[in-house]
């Protein structure tokens, strides 16, 4: 009796399985919006796509170290300016606020090279793109327009990042 109780235990044991787990292996069909920046543009439509789907970690990775977000409050007259820590903590409470966030930018993007130097050699290299948007939080629909400065690092294996961003609206 004793050796029928442990062999079943040890077919129930060895038999149970977790219908909700994921099966192991490869995950397929997976979408990914990134576009892969490695320009100026491709790092806009990423942040476009990283406001769109809510994606606050996916936004974090576009912004680089020394991030600083710019704008005018038209209630209290001055220009002010955030770093990125305060920034993702705010988009992040903007993502969760809302139900539908639909952000479009103007589609005749235009890159402005800040400098001369060309993507092999030792300085920075900065980019810049002005550009109007479209902006639907839910029902309300704000528009306006903002100068996205970019920065791509030394090292040819770095990638593009925004490294500031001025907002004009009002």
């Amino acid at each position: 009796m004793k050796i029928i109780f442990i062999l079943l235990l040890s077919i129930s044991l060895f038999a149970c399985s977790n219908p909700f787990a994921p099966e192991e292996g490869i995950v397929t069909n997976q979408t990914d919006n990134r576009t892969g920046p490695y320009t100026p543009i491709s790092v806009l439509r990423d942040f476009q796509s990283a406001y769109n789907s809510k994606d606050s970690l996916f936004y974090s990775e576009l912004l680089d170290e020394d991030f600083k977000f710019i704008y005018n409050d038209p209630e209290n007259p001055g220009t002010f300016a955030w770093g990125r820590e305060i920034d993702l903590r705010t988009t992040g409470r903007l993502f969760r606020a809302f139900g539908t966030i639909d952000l479009t930018f103007n589609d005749n993007l235009t890159v402005t090279y800040l400098d001369s130097s060309e993507f092999g050699e030792t300085s920075d290299s900065t980019a810049s793109v002005v550009t109007s948007f479209n902006l639907k939080l839910d029902s309300e629909l704000l528009q306006g327009t903002s100068d996205f400065t970019f920065r791509k690092k030394n090292s040819s294996n770095e990638r593009w990042k925004i490294i500031q961003w001025i907002d004009y609206s009002n």
